[in-house]
C-alpha cells in the first residue's frame, strides 16, 4: 500500500473500514512513520471533536432576542425594495416571457430567411 492510499484510509477511517482496508492500514502504518503520524492526529482530532460536540453552552441573555430583532429589521428593509404590489408581479412576469418570446421568435425568422435566400440578408418591406 502506497501512502496517498493509507492517508485516504485514515481520513475514512471514521466512517469504518472493511477488513482487508484495516488490516493493510494497519501493515502500513506498522513501516510509515509518516502516515502513524498522521493516524495518531486524525485520532487526536476525531477525540477533539467528540468531546466538543458533549459541551452544551448557555447562550448568552438577549442573543434570541437580538437575533429576532435583527431579523425583523432585515425583512421590514427587504419588503420595502420590492414594491410592486404582489397581483402584478404575475402580469410583469407574463409580459417578460412574452416579450422574451418574441424577441426569440424574430430572431428565429430572421435566421430562417436568411437560410432560404442563400445566406444573404433579406430585407422586408
Amino acid at each position: 500500500m502506497d501512502c496517498r492510499t493509507a492517508e485516504r484510509l485514515i481520513s475514512l477511517q471514521p466512517d469504518g473500514l472493511t477488513t482487508e482496508e484495516s488490516t493493510g492500514l494497519a501493515m502500513h502504518i506498522a513501516g510509515c512513520p509518516s502516515c502513524a503520524r498522521e493516524q495518531q492526529l486524525q485520532e487526536r482530532l476525531s477525540r477533539t471533536l467528540g468531546e466538543m460536540g458533549r459541551l452544551e453552552m448557555a447562550a448568552p441573555a438577549g442573543l434570541a432576542d437580538s437575533v429576532m430583532k435583527q431579523l425583523e429589521a432585515e425583512r421590514r428593509i427587504r419588503s420595502k425594495l420590492i414594491f410592486i404590489p404582489a397581483g402584478w408581479r404575475k402580469a410583469v412576469a407574463a409580459a417578460a416571457t412574452l416579450l422574451l418570446m418574441a424577441g426569440g421568435s424574430a430572431g428565429i425568422t430572421s435566421g430562417i430567411w436568411k437560410m432560404a435566400d442563400g445566406g444573404k440578408a433579406v430585407v422586408m418591406e
